[in-house]
């Protein structure tokens, strides 16, 4: 997870992360198993409804847009721990609070500089799709994406 708050803070800005093949909001919403099992879910804590992600022993990571303050409680892995301080990034959607207490566990850094070309897991919460954006091309029409959908969102890696 660590890796993708990384490359997400360093990369071109996307309003969101959709899967093409469904707009199903239960797919995709339990861990995986086989050669993605261990890669970030085990890392999930509840942050006033959404995701953050213990990143050290007293700090985890989430968005800005979220919100949230000191005395707001995050949950993880059984326990309450509530917040302290808030470091919000000057750049980024991103914010580190300190909790209250240590983790049992975090997501740990990744320390090597080849990751380019690397699959990459992202785990977040989103929205239903909006109406598609369709460009024409001579006289093909070609899917591009969708429009913010708003909405309920589900939650994912929970």
């Amino acid at each position: 997870m660590a890796l993708a708050c990384g490359l997400l803070a360093l990369g071109p800005r996307a309003g969101a992360v959709i899967f093409f093949a469904t707009e199903d909001p239960a797919h995709n919403t339990t861990e995986p198993v086989g050669a993605l099992a261990g890669s970030g879910w085990q890392y999930q804590g509840q942050w006033l409804g959404f995701l953050g992600t213990p990143i050290a022993p007293d700090l985890f990571i989430s968005t800005t847009h979220i919100g949230g303050q000191p005395g707001d409680l995050f949950h993880f892995d059984g326990r309450t721990y509530p917040a302290l301080e808030a470091y919000h990034d000057e750049v980024t959607d991103l914010v580190i609070f300190k909790v209250c207490g240590t983790f049992p566990r975090f997501a740990p850094l990744y320390e090597t500089s080849d990751e380019a070309g690397k699959l990459m897991v992202l785990i977040g919460r989103g929205a239903p799709r909006g109406a598609p954006v369709v460009l024409t091309n001579g006289t093909q029409q070609v899917l591009k994406g969708w429009l913010w959908g708003g909405g309920p969102a589900s939650s994912a890696g929970v």
